[in-house]
């Protein structure tokens, strides 16, 4: 399929049971062009991601910064500073947590924009929380990438949704990285350097006769 070596030396797609089985029942003549569509998908995926994730992206020992977005109606931003050897997955409990939010639901990091493909599209190419099995094919986890795999000089910009079923949506933006303080260490982040504009609460209340939201900001329990 065409994988590059760094993809397939960080090993951070468990595909060997996923592939041998559909393989098997293609053999078998079950199922066949269903099975092969799903290879193709998969590949594609595969196709579109693997270039962005490789050791020799960024160095490892660095302290990236990204300003954080929500797509909300008024400005509501984070910065947030994390180190290059820390997952994914941290940097999403960092974003939630940064909103005042319980990590109650799945999340994913998804590519902004890829060549040939329409934006509803683009959605397929993301890498997701630990466990999310939503499709037919294996995908990336969050816990198994690092932040310096990423190639953010081609796409200093990213995707984040929170909740798949509220959708919350969030633009991050690369904005510097640096080296390390020689008191700074890893344990140390990540953190929220600043924020703008106020979170809307998670589990607003709603009114049961109209329908409406009774406080955007107060959750139903408060």
């Amino acid at each position: 399929m065409g994988y590059n070596l760094a993809m397939k030396e960080l090993k951070i797609i468990d595909d060997h049971e996923f592939l041998l089985g559909i393989n098997r029942a293609i053999a078998e003549g079950r199922h066949v062009d269903q099975l092969k569509e799903r290879l193709e998908e998969y590949a594609d995926y595969r196709q579109v991601l693997d270039p962005f994730f490789s050791r020799l992206h960024n160095p490892s020992n660095q302290i990236f910064t990204f300003l954080v977005t929500f797509d909300y109606s008024k400005v509501v931003t984070r910065t947030i500073e994390i180190h290059g050897k820390q997952t994914f997955n941290q940097f999403a409990k960092e974003i939630i947590s940064s909103m005042g939010w319980y990590n109650d639901h799945m999340h994913g990091f998804s590519l902004k924009n890829v060549p040939g493909k329409t934006p509803h599209e683009v959605h397929r190419f993301s890498w997701y929380a630990p466990y999310w099995e939503q499709d037919p094919y294996p995908t990336i986890f969050t816990d198994r990438v690092r932040i310096y795999y990423f190639d953010w000089i081609t796409h200093p910009e990213i995707g984040f949704t929170f909740d798949y079923g509220d959708d919350h949506h969030f633009n991050i933006k690369l904005i510097g990285a640096r080296v390390p303080t020689s008191f700074e260490k890893q344990t140390m982040f990540p953190r929220l350097v600043s924020h703008k504009g106020r979170a809307i609460a998670q589990y607003p209340g709603i009114n049961e006769r109209t329908g409406e939201v009774k406080n955007i900001y107060k959750n139903y329990f408060d």
